[in-house]
């Protein structure tokens, strides 16, 4: 028994040494870092040949980049945005895939990457909002181990959500866009909150706050 207890105690120095000493992207699991929209058109035209279809609907429908070039060097995400749609896109590893619905709403909002889950690779959080009648917001992550990406089922009826760090925990809350002149150029700014992201039983969760 004693013997078995040293060996979890040994794997679990060495998972936490390479969490910790690793680089392009994979590090300590209480390092959490927010972003917002950031549009360039770096890397669109790249992007638009991988994408196998536009989504349409819109004419006039300019792509945009609006990831940090920070991000992108340190954790591979690229994120691509249509100003007119609000349609959002990651591109990773050279995969293409949507991220969340946008008809009717602000698309994209905000992001964070994290490593919720402690295998020592940073996921892709996001929030989105859309409104097929009703205006709603939501929050997903892309997890680069499993793929994805995942929507959680909680929506935020009639509000924007955007992520914020507290501490070591990654929380949503209830948003006030500022700033707005495009649906790739707006800015989020937190208010109440409305919800934690946490890893529990081995799956990354949302946990609703409970209204007063």
């Amino acid at each position: 028994m004693k013997g078995t207890k040293l060996l979890c105690f040994l794997a679990g120095l060495l998972l936490l040494s390479a969490c910790s000493n690793s680089t392009g992207g994979k590090s300590g699991k209480d390092e959490i870092v927010t972003f917002q929209l950031s549009p360039t058109q770096e890397g669109v035209t790249e992007f638009l040949e991988k994408l196998e279809y536009l989504p349409g609907l819109y004419d006039n429908d300019k792509c945009f980049n609006i990831t940090p070039r920070e991000i992108t060097t340190e954790y591979g995400y690229e994120i691509f945005k249509f100003d007119q749609s609000c349609a959002g896109y990651l591109l990773y590893d050279g995969h293409v895939c949507p991220l969340g619905e946008w008809l009717g709403g602000n698309g994209l909002v905000s992001f964070a990457v994290a490593d919720l889950n402690g295998d020592c690779t940073k996921e892709l959080y996001f929030t989105y909002s859309w409104g097929s009648g009703i205006h709603r917001s939501l929050a997903g992550y892309f997890d680069p181990v499993s793929g994805g990406p995942v929507s959680f089922e909680f929506a935020n009826y009639d509000r924007d959500m955007v992520l914020a760090a507290e501490g070591d925990s990654l929380a949503l809350f209830n948003a006030r866009i500022e700033g707005f002149q495009s649906f790739v150029e707006l800015y989020a700014v937190a208010e109440d909150k409305v919800a934690e992201l946490v890893y529990e039983s081995g799956t990354i969760t949302l946990k609703e706050i409970d209204a007063p």
